[in-house]
């Protein structure tokens, strides 16, 4: 094999190897051209609301109030959960945690998604002597984990239409 062509395949090989593989829009079954966001007035939600309308405009799906034909987003439970632990008297690991239970149902009611809870963590170490950095990182870890479970609801949403119900996850 001329050598001109081993470095591409070895970078090739090498991508493959450690998971990395491009991401495409997500696919969306032809019948949900309308979803409405339902359960969003829970505390801390309205911040995922926005990022999923976002995300659904952009794929070009009406996100608008309950009418006749939209599916229906219910978020059932939203928890942000921080974990302080002390290390030593100047060093704490925070844990920033996430976890939203959701299901999707049509315009009629009938179930699409069954209920589902998804797990999003970040952690870090806050040192006592830099307050001012610690709290900026903590606010840029949440928005990364706001953004990390919206993307994984995406996802979810995705599938429908391409597995049948009772071949989809359990919760």
């Amino acid at each position: 094999m001329p050598k001109k062509f081993l470095l591409p395949i070895l970078c090739l090989m090498t991508l493959t190897a450690c998971g990395f593989h491009l991401r495409s829009d997500a696919k969306f079954a032809p019948q949900m051209r309308h979803i409405e966001l339902d359960g969003f007035n829970i505390a801390k939600a309205q911040r995922l609301q926005a990022l999923l309308m976002a995300q659904l405009s952009d794929l070009h799906i009406d996100v608008s109030e309950r009418n006749a034909a939209s599916d229906a987003v219910h978020v059932r439970l939203l928890h942000f959960i921080p974990q302080y632990h002390v290390l030593n008297g100047r060093l704490t690991e925070v844990e920033l945690g996430l976890m939203v239970t959701f299901d999707v149902t049509d315009a009629q009611g009938q179930t699409l998604l069954t209920p589902r809870t998804l797990w999003a963590r970040r952690s870090y170490q806050r040192n006592l002597a830099s307050i001012n950095v610690d709290s900026q990182e903590e606010t840029l870890l949440t928005a990364q984990l706001y953004d990390d479970m919206a993307g994984q609801i995406m996802r979810q949403l995705g599938q429908i239409g391409h597995l049948p119900l009772q071949m989809q996850p359990a919760p």
